[in-house]
């Protein structure tokens, strides 16, 4: 039962007097509610009957007096979402009841109201009839005798009508059965060698599905054929290669053989394994840049099969920003030609250079010119050069050595010391280049020599303050066969 209000109580009482004709008199110190004299309430409505569990619903709810700050509840697994000041939706994952509870405050004044939602699971229409018809292979020899499933997506018990027919449309064979598990198996005996349909047609109540398939029955095995099939992107060095090869009218397991080969018909990889599905997968590493064939030999112990396709295996990119072949004919020189300077080394910097072998690498130092071989292996068209600084000194008094690696000429004449593009200021750095002949330069400056701080008589005479420097130049021949 719901409880009035005093407002409401006493506007009904009114009505009923005035209608009635007699005064209403009221009596001093019956008890009231709240500051307005009034009793809190709240009113919740919800929907009547059931509501589908995918389907969410909205509760609406009142107070009275207006103004007091409603909030929802609910019990029974349901999710409150408030919308607004005075609606809710509900929402539940399974069937069942909710119950929903609306609280409405004013100050220390509370009032509640309840409701309860039915929600029922939502009808859910019977599977559609469909059947799927697997037959074999296509077979040659024996005694012709050939199997088949038949599988249907709705469950219960299920008709199924099998009919063979030859290549004329005379029926071979019928058969009928029932079964509910969703599958049966169909089997005949061809009358001899020829083309052959098989059609089932399956039947729930009302519902009718049908397939077919076609086989072929020879006197003799039927050849088998192989296929494969390669990669179609470019395979980099470093990269799996992964090819599939393919067999059709295998009556049996099958054996399949892979090769790659190179240019110079050389194995790099192979593969023998025996599959029953028809195919089978080949994946190797490509090591070396080249055109290479992969073949496949199918057997499946009656007939032969081969097929082939091209691999194109290219080099690894060279780094960005890779030094390319200066293509310079000039001679390299050490600073004892190209500098004008008196000879006191002891108070100048001394540079010197030297190539460190990286993996895989080799190295070798020539004379004329003057400079380093480095020997790559991975045919990819650049090797990572490590150079090196060894041998540089800072000169009497310095204390502080810079590096600058430059590359190319920019003048016949080295006397002139002009470098070329730098392209590292690291004592020791590690720089791709391409293959070829490159001609590089290290300069090393010390920081301002003070005359003040030279100790003892030097043979050449004063040596005035300024940054001393020094440098040599060489050729890097980097060959990757």
């Amino acid at each position: 039962m719901k409880r009035l209000s005093a407002r409401r109580f006493f506007r009904k009482l009114g009505l009923a007097v005035l209608a009635g004709g007699s005064p209403l008199v009221l009596v001093s110190g019956c008890p009231t509610d709240g500051m307005n004299g009034t009793t809190l309430t709240a009113e919740i409505e919800c929907p009547i009957g059931e509501v589908a569990v995918s389907d969410g619903v909205l509760v609406s709810a009142a107070s009275d007096p207006d103004g007091a700050t409603l909030t929802f509840t609910a019990v029974g697994g349901a999710t409150v979402m408030p919308q607004g000041a005075s609606q809710a939706e509900i929402t539940v994952g399974a069937a069942g009841t909710v119950t929903v509870t609306v609280t409405a405050s004013e100050g220390t004044d509370t009032a509640t109201d309840t409701c309860v939602i039915t929600f029922a699971a939502p009808d859910v229409p019977p599977p559609t009839l469909s059947v799927s018809l697997a037959c074999p292979r296509d077979g040659g020899g024996g005694d012709g005798e050939m199997g088949v499933t038949a599988t249907t997506a709705a469950g219960g018990d299920v008709s199924y009508a099998f009919i063979v027919v030859d290549e004329s449309g005379d029926t071979i064979t019928t058969e009928a059965v029932s079964s509910d598990a969703g599958s049966v198996g169909f089997s005949f005996t061809a009358p001899g060698p020829g083309e052959f349909t098989i059609t089932v047609t399956a039947s729930a109540g009302d519902d009718v599905a049908a397939d077919s398939c076609t086989v072929l029955i020879s006197d003799e095995p039927l050849p088998i054929t192989a296929g494969l099939q390669c990669p179609t992107e470019v395979v980099t060095v470093g990269d799996t290669v992964s090819v599939s090869g393919t067999v059709s009218n295998a009556s049996a397991d099958v054996i399949f053989a892979f090769e790659a080969t190179d240019a110079e018909s050389t194995v790099v990889a192979e593969l023998t394994t025996t599959e029953n599905d028809g195919e089978a997968l080949f994946t190797y590493s490509a090591t070396e840049p080249g055109a290479f064939v992969v073949t496949v030999t199918v057997n499946d112990g009656n007939t032969m099969a081969m097929d082939s396709c091209p691999i194109t295996v290219v080099p690894v990119p060279p780094p960005t920003g890779s030094l390319p072949a200066s293509g310079s004919n000039r001679t390299p020189f050490a600073s004892s030609c190209a500098q004008n300077v008196v000879a006191c080394t002891t108070s100048f910097p001394d540079a010197a250079v030297t190539v460190v072998p990286g993996t895989g690498q080799g190295v070798a130092a020539t004379t004329s010119p003057v400079g380093f071989i480095v020997f790559g292996s991975g045919g990819d068209g650049f090797e990572t050069v490590q150079l090196r600084s060894t041998g540089t000194t800072m000169g009497n008094g310095a204390t502080t050595l810079t590096y600058s690696w430059s590359y190319g000429a920019t003048d016949a004449n080295p006397c002139t010391l002009p470098p070329g593009t730098q392209f590292s200021v690291e004592a020791n750095p590690n720089v791709a280049m391409l293959v070829g002949v490159h001609y590089i330069r290290l300069t090393v400056e010390n920081e301002l020599i003070r005359a003040a701080e030279q100790s003892g008589v030097l043979a050449c005479g004063t040596i005035p303050e300024g940054p001393k420097s020094d440098f040599v130049e060489l050729v890097i021949d980097v060959r990757d066969p």
